[in-house]
């Protein structure tokens, strides 16, 4: 918009007496001083210029209830914001603000305040005058530390502090009783991440920050998880044992779930505890992995390095520690030098995968480079990000109770009463448990809904993994249940060990195999559960033909199997008979019929639905929603959704690129290869749409 365009549109906004204007994404670089003559004006959007600085008389406009500056070159805000005084809503983000007048203070009014991505460094005292904010979004700037004033805005539900450098938090900041929202993410504050995680629980991390600030009764946590991860029979259970100063055994049998054991460590003059978690190498237990893969840890993936490589399965461990554990430090055991060594691609492997710490060249059998391998363990375990965090004594006490107890289980009432004899409150219970739980100390699952089929898992508080996992693992690797996936409680009975699984509590590893999605209750039987992964690996014999359907499709970079087996588990209810397989379903809703496929090698899901067009339409978005929902809970999975446009060819176009030609308000697009034209609003009406 050049100056006459914008002059024009000035003097229409004041002729019209309009009470908003909006100039955004304009390319404006200055506000002509005509800006002044708006006076009746309320809301004003400037978003997404090349504003460098604002024009004084910008700040005559004293009715002014909104502004919107988001997006533009700002390097400050001038002291004439003061003009502003009727201001309820200011939004600043995404400039370069390096400094906040102390005028700011005078904006009482003020509600919402948003001064996100600038290069902020420090508060003036002033803000503290802005009593009535409630929302205070300071995310990605430079502060290092907060004023005490700000614990004088104790109407405030919402503040984002993350991505900045703070060291510490006045102890004002236990003011803010209404706080409902209270990120603190990417800083340097001496708290756990498990803690500052719980951004919606403003509570627990003031109590616990506060707690830990001001008590010389702390020490460094040290301790982390050592997951050892990798094939079957690639010697996981034998490096394990030679870690732990164990001989090797050649009789050795393979690990059929999680073995875990406690290990001191010791790098310099620092002792950690390792807790190592040997994990079975069957695929049927990878469904599994996800529940115990932490951020808080260091991963051993092991591999024969007899073997080639000629699978990929270097790169599917790879992503699968990356879709539970982030970017934790990889280190790569390539294990039987004694036997024979074809090495791996080394580096390729470290330009995919930075957070790959080192290899090293291993025979469990001989020994051979085990004290280099122990070496590299203790190096990446001691600078683990969180390995000193401090913690009080009094809950290092109870962590240290609860790991000594021989009871495989709990009640959390029990759990209060330990934790109140060390002067622990209720606040502090919740913190803890969900602490203890990240560390893998215990496992807890009270934040599961309320319902009457998981009372049992709400009220017992597991304390031993092992004890969970190896009943899981116990079941999924029963002989009776292999392609067939139907479990009775009567199974239960002989498949668990009664003196190690009592009959009364055997129903709660159910309970937990449905809250891992590895299993749902059939409807026709309250004694009969469904297990997709031990489902058939063929198909049923079904009919099925194309009329009147529609398609879609899922492309992914990376399939973990079990993304079909959790579909199937939250779209039980629609089952159509029998027909389920371990990838693919059929499902039923009124007239309405869904095939979804889906093809592990092609790393894709196929889903066709048939029937009326609308009813068809609104249950492939609901199939969608459900997708979008499991890749929503698998970090580093990347699903492209795309539509194929014809019913017997391979062309495909891209469903956000659809989505996102609406929005930008364009009518057209043209298919791939053919050139046809196709009406986009037509063509999403018959798809659907929901946000992906």
């Amino acid at each position: 918009m050049n100056d006459r365009q914008l002059l024009k549109c000035i003097l229409d906004a004041e002729k019209k007496n309009k009470q908003w204007l909006n100039l955004s994404q304009k390319r404006l670089v200055r506000l002509p001083d005509e800006i002044s003559r708006l006076s009746q004006i309320r809301k004003l959007y400037l978003s997404t210029n090349k504003l460098e600085e604002l024009n004084p008389a910008l700040f005559h406009l004293s009715d002014l209830d909104i502004l919107d500056i988001i997006n533009n070159k700002l390097h400050k805000v001038p002291p004439e914001i003061r003009g502003l005084h009727k201001l309820c809503k200011l939004y600043l983000s995404h400039n370069r603000i390096e400094e906040l007048c102390p005028e700011i203070g005078c904006l009482t009014e003020l509600e919402s305040l948003a001064l996100d991505h600038n290069k902020i460094s420090r508060l003036p005292s002033e803000i503290g005058r802005l009593s009535q904010l409630t929302e205070l979004n300071l995310e990605r700037n430079r502060l290092s530390f907060l004023p005490p004033e700000i614990g004088q805005l104790t109407n405030l539900t919402s503040l984002k502090l993350c991505g900045n450098n703070l060291t510490s938090l006045p102890l004002e900041i236990k003011n803010l009783t209404r706080l409902r929202h209270l990120d603190l993410g990417e800083n340097r504050l001496a708290a756990p991440p498990e803690i500052l995680a719980r951004v919606d629980e403003p509570a627990a991390i003031v109590d616990y920050y506060l707690q830990h600030l001001h008590s010389s009764k702390k020490k460094p946590l040290r301790e982390a998880k050592l997951h050892i991860v990798g094939q079957v029979n690639v010697g996981k259970t034998q490096i394990t044992r030679r870690l732990r100063g164990k001989r090797f055994q050649e009789s050795e049998r393979k690990t059929h779930g999680i073995n875990i054991y406690p290990w001191r460590l010791k790098h310099g003059d620092k002792q950690i505890k390792v807790n190592i978690w040997d994990f079975g190498g069957q695929e049927i237990l990878h469904a599994t992995h996800r529940f115990f893969l932490t951020k808080r840890s260091l991963y051993l993936l092991v591999w024969d390095t007899r073997e080639e490589d000629r699978y990929g399965l270097v790169d599917y461990w790879m992503k699968l520690i990356r879709s539970y554990g982030d970017d934790a430090p990889v280190i790569i055991a390539l294990n039987k030098i004694d036997i024979g060594d074809l090495g791996l691609v080394r580096r390729e492997l470290l330009d995919k995968y930075p957070n790959i710490v080192g290899f090293v060249r291993v025979s469990c059998k001989t020994g051979e480079n085990m004290d280099q391998l122990i070496e590299m363990i203790a190096r990446e375990m001691s600078q683990l990000p969180r390995i000193e965090d401090q913690l009080l004594d009094s809950w290092f006490e109870i962590k240290e109770t609860l790991g000594r107890m021989t009871v495989d289980y709990i009640t959390y009432q029990e759990y209060k009463e330990l934790c109140e004899k060390k002067g622990l409150n209720r606040q502090n219970q919740e913190t803890l448990i969900g602490f203890l739980h990240d560390l893998g100390v215990v496992l807890n699952f009270s934040n599961i809904s309320n319902n009457a089929s998981n009372k049992e898992l709400r009220d017992i508080h597991i304390l031993n993994p092992k004890w969970v996992t190896n009943g899981v693992y116990q079941i999924l690797n029963h002989a009776s249940l292999a392609n067939n996936g139907i479990l009775t409680l009567e199974q239960l009975e002989d498949i668990l060990d009664r003196n190690i699984y009592p009959i009364d509590k055997q129903r709660l590893i159910t309970d937990m195999m449905a809250r891992f999605e590895l299993c749902f209750p059939l409807s026709d039987r309250a004694d009969r559960f469904l297990i997709p992964e031990l489902l058939p690996y063929q198909p049923p014999k079904f009919q099925w033909d194309n009329e009147n359907s529609i398609a879609f499709q899922f492309h992914y970079n990376f399939f973990p199997t079990y993304i079909m087996s959790r579909f199937i588990v939250r779209m039980h209810r629609y089952i159509s008979g029998k027909l389920c397989w371990r990838s693919g379903v059929v499902l039923t809703h009124g007239q309405v019929r869904a095939l979804i496929r889906s093809d592990r090698d092609g790393r894709r899901v196929y889903i066709q639905v048939k029937g009326d067009a609308d009813r068809r339409k609104d249950f492939l978005v609901e199939i969608a929603r459900q997708f979008d929902k499991i890749h929503s809970m698998i970090s580093k999975v990347k699903a492209r959704p795309v539509i194929p446009i014809y019913k017997n060819q391979n062309i495909l176009i891209d469903y956000n690129y659809l989505i996102g030609l609406e929005r930008q308000g364009e009518r057209f697009f043209y298919a791939p290869e053919t050139m046809e034209r196709f009406e986009i609003r037509q063509f999403l009406d018959t798809i659907g749409r929901w946000k992906i």
